[in-house]
């Protein structure tokens, strides 16, 4: 997801024209993106787990605009056609299974008409998130437009993700039958059967995946959106020759607009109000998932940041390891995301790339 920082890569003396991700960082990235969406946890809380009813349209239409550009019109017309096999080989029920498809072709839509009508030589990010942000408006005015939707909206998700296979709990639930293992349990609970244990962490793993999907819906499936976006872009400049805008920079060049941290603001707020005014309990949610989205963004920025310094500051292998082993710590620990987001949140105001190389 990495946008193009050209003239940073120019001040620190690395190559100012960033080049396309190599096949294997694509493939890898596609194959996790396929993949990730079918494992244990990410199977209930991931919007659309179908990766590719988001990706191949986006590809479709990136094909679209090379084709108007000058490219080649069979690959426009294969990749149309794949976008139509992908949209019809969806379950075709009208509940959660059609709402899914009209987002993935109105963000795809919005994308290409941003390509069309804007500056080609304009990064890729922008245009990226002004194509979520738009799809989310316009989805929510044509919801809250019609009478009954809203409801009918969050019923349908919720008995959609509700419904969903919990391969985590499946795989507890088989584990905790297991003989040997309430015995592990019956010596380290008070409960001499375990059972007041067991039943605990049954409950925890059949709500908790399903609240935070219901909770952070509208954030999960804009960052899963973007990540299409993004993956979708890099495969496209992979098999066409003609570009239709700037190619991806590496990770440790990712940035984006400073006034963005407004959204993080927002979020926060929204999270606060309720708490001191009783008639603004609705805009809790807003704001978790305003945080969600925008701290996922600037976590992402951190992430950046702490490449550059690893690979400028160029560490012996003890120091490595040992920044290998504090990375360790703090994802057991649940505390690396939030270090990360910190990191982006500062690289807002002190810029950290533009410092001098460090030294150790």
């Amino acid at each position: 997801m990495a946008d193009v920082v050209g003239a940073a890569a120019a001040a620190r003396g690395e190559a100012s024209a960033p080049r396309d991700p190599g096949w294997a960082v694509l493939l890898s990235t596609l194959l996790a993106f396929v993949l990730l969406p079918g494992t244990p946890l990410l199977q209930v809380i991931a919007p659309i787990p179908q990766a590719m009813l988001l990706l191949v349209p986006i590809i479709a239409v990136c094909a679209i605009v090379g084709w108007a550009d000058g490219g080649p019109s069979w690959l426009a017309l294969l990749w149309v056609g794949l976008a139509v096999a992908a949209e019809r080989s969806a379950p075709q029920a009208a509940g959660f299974e059609s709402i899914a498809r009209g987002w993935s072709l109105l963000v795809a839509a919005i994308f290409g008409i941003l390509l069309l009508t804007g500056d080609r030589a304009a990064r890729f990010l922008p245009r990226a998130l002004a194509a979520v942000a738009l799809a989310l408006v316009i989805s929510a005015g044509f919801v809250i437009g019609l009478r009954g939707a809203p409801r009918t909206l969050r019923q349908t998700i919720g008995i959609e993700i509700v419904n969903r296979p919990n391969l985590m709990l499946d795989t507890w639930r088989e584990t905790s039958a297991m003989p040997e293992y309430r015995r592990m349990l019956e010596s380290m609970t008070p409960d001499s059967s375990g059972e007041a244990a067991v039943q605990q962490i049954d409950h925890e793993l059949a709500t908790t995946p399903v609240d935070w999907a219901q909770r952070f819906f509208v954030a999960l499936l804009a960052l899963e959106s973007l990540a299409a976006l993004t993956l979708g872009w890099g495969l496209y400049h992979r098999i066409s020759r003609t570009r239709i805008g700037p190619p991806l920079a590496q990770l440790r060049d990712f940035r984006f607009n400073d006034e963005l941290v407004w959204g993080v603001i927002l979020g926060i707020v929204l999270v606060l109000l309720p708490r001191f005014t009783t008639g603004l309990a609705g805009w809790s949610g807003l704001g978790a998932n305003l945080i969600v989205f925008f701290g996922t963004l600037y976590a992402l920025r951190g992430l950046g940041v702490f490449a550059w310094f690893v690979r400028s500051a160029r560490f012996g292998a003890v120091t490595l390891v040992a920044i290998a082993l504090v990375v360790g710590v703090l994802a057991m620990v649940g505390a690396l995301a939030p270090a990360l987001g910190l990191i982006g949140l500062g690289d807002t105001w002190e810029n950290w790339r533009a410092k001098p190389r460090p030294s150790v």
